[in-house]
């Protein structure tokens, strides 16, 4: 017997998934930077990206900017699993270990708290499976 899990919406993965491509579909931010999705849950999501030559900086491994981007938009479509339009409003990233040229990143979001239109998001990258970041926003879903 198949289960099909679902959502406090009432959503199952799949739908969920099928918002995030669309979202993905017209984010050229994420999609034009070499980011694609992964897995995808109500208040989980994990996106990856690989470590190319152009993102190497002279101590020749991945400047910090694009592990903050990866992270921050993990944040965004983990939000986004809830069917919210989210913008970060704060921040904070401690990296960990260097990640290197031809590494596999891997950011896993997962949602900690809701209040409000906020929501407090873990991100955390892994590069090859050892964690190179440890990211933690808030981001909020402003009024229409």
């Amino acid at each position: 017997m198949t289960e099909t899990l679902q959502s406090s919406s009432g959503e199952s993965r799949d739908e969920i998934l099928a918002r995030l491509e669309e979202i993905y579909a017209n984010d050229p931010a994420v999609r034009e930077h070499g980011v694609t999705l992964g897995e995808a849950a109500e208040g989980h999501v994990t996106l990856h990206r690989d470590v190319t030559a152009d993102m190497v900086n002279s101590h020749e491994i991945c400047h910090g900017g694009f592990l903050f981007h990866l992270a921050d938009s993990a944040l965004a479509y983990c939000v986004a699993t809830f069917g919210d339009t989210p913008v970060t409003r704060r921040a904070d990233i401690t990296y960990v270990a260097p990640a290197r040229l031809g590494a596999h990143l891997v950011a896993t979001a997962r949602e900690n708290a809701e209040f409000g239109r906020d929501r407090v998001i873990e991100v955390r990258v892994t590069a090859d499976d050892e964690l190179v970041a440890y990211f933690t926003g808030q981001a909020t879903s402003p009024r229409r």
